[in-house]
């Protein structure tokens, strides 16, 4: 595959995907080969969502909202936001 960059916020095609999550197990091979990561980790879908994740965040602070606002706005409560939408 060609090298190019890759923004953050780029949905990536399934080549794409494909190659990146390889790429991210050759360099990380004691962590990716089973005993590290729980069953059922799927590395795929997390490259996949990082795109989304980040056009969300970018949509959020672009609007000057927090975590805390969105979720208050959803009446959602604090706890049931994912841990990592809260982290960045």
């Amino acid at each position: 595959m060609e090298t190019k960059a890759i923004y953050r916020t780029k949905i990536l095609s399934d080549r794409e995907v494909k190659f990146l999550t390889s790429a991210i197990c050759e360099c990380f091979p004691k962590i990716f080969d089973g005993s590290i990561m729980p069953p059922g980790f799927d590395l795929e879908a997390l490259v996949r969502f990082e795109a989304v994740a980040q056009r969300c965040r970018i949509a959020r602070e672009s609007r000057g909202l927090t975590i805390k606002e969105v979720a208050s706005n959803l009446k959602m409560n604090r706890e049931r936001i994912p841990r990592s939408l809260l982290q960045g």
